[in-house]
């Protein structure tokens, strides 16, 4: 939304009744200040003023609120007025490893509407059937800064850069307090609903278009995952992984 174009007594209006969440790298000290692209969001897009209050993150789990103290060409400052630690709002906690899709849009998607719904860790990995093996996390990184804002949490989700397979299995080993989830199209696996605790700690791994090799799967398995289906149909990536996701975020609503 655009603000410049609207009568001002009707714009603050707006901006009293809206919750616009500004996000700074670090809420430790009284002063802040907002550069870049949120001063422009803030000042441009909202034009927000000296004296305003302002609703801010820093992304891990802090809410705060500040007063503007004063507007300069490129950044202003704010004096933070309330503090607190409001976390990820979530009793779980969910990591989706995922191999990205040769279209990269649709992976960005992924990654925005898995922030708006609840996730904390997206590891990104190649397997032997990947056609995608770069990507650009940065890019990836700012969406999900964006989606956290827009729906309005505290705790954005770490990203892993992509990094093979293998290496993600054996540096990020399944641990006792975890449940891990090897999602598979197989008549044999168990549905990812079959039980939960409110308060686990999930990881679910999900295959390329072109999903597992088999020896992927057996590696896979004897690292600790469980196979899971997410259904009686095939899904593209991109869905499984935001399947898993929307799951997660019914269950503990």
């Amino acid at each position: 939304m655009i603000l410049s174009a609207i009568p001002s007594y009707i714009r603050a209006r707006i901006k009293n009744a809206l919750v616009n969440l500004f996000y700074v790298p670090s809420l430790d000290t009284e002063k802040i200040t907002l550069e870049g692209e949120e001063f422009r969001h803030c000042v441009q897009s909202f034009r927000h003023q000296v004296g305003d209050t302002i609703q801010l993150t820093d992304g891990r789990g802090t809410k705060a609120q500040a007063q503007i103290d004063d507007i300069q060409k490129k950044s202003l400052g704010a004096t933070v007025v309330t503090r607190e630690s409001v976390g990820s709002g979530r009793t779980y906690h969910l990591e989706v490893a995922i191999a990205p899709t040769k279209n990269m849009n649709r992976i960005e998607w992924f990654v925005e509407k898995s922030v708006e719904l609840g996730i904390d860790l997206i590891s990104f990995v190649i397997t032997a059937h990947s056609e995608r093996r770069k990507i650009r996390l940065d890019r990836l990184e700012r969406i999900a800064l964006a989606a956290m804002k827009q729906s309005q949490q505290y705790s954005l989700p770490t990203l892993h850069p992509l990094q093979p397979l293998e290496t993600y299995i054996e540096n990020q080993p399944v641990t006792g307090d975890q449940i891990a989830y090897l999602a598979h199209f197989h008549p044999e696996a168990s549905h990812l609903t079959a039980e939960h605790n409110k308060n686990g700690h999930y990881r679910v791994l999900i295959g390329p278009e072109g999903d597992f090799s088999e020896d992927e799967l057996t590696n896979i398995r004897s690292a600790g995952w469980n196979m899971c289906t997410l259904g009686r149909r095939r899904l593209r990536t991109e869905t499984a992984g935001l399947s898993t996701v929307s799951y997660f975020h019914w269950l503990h609503v």
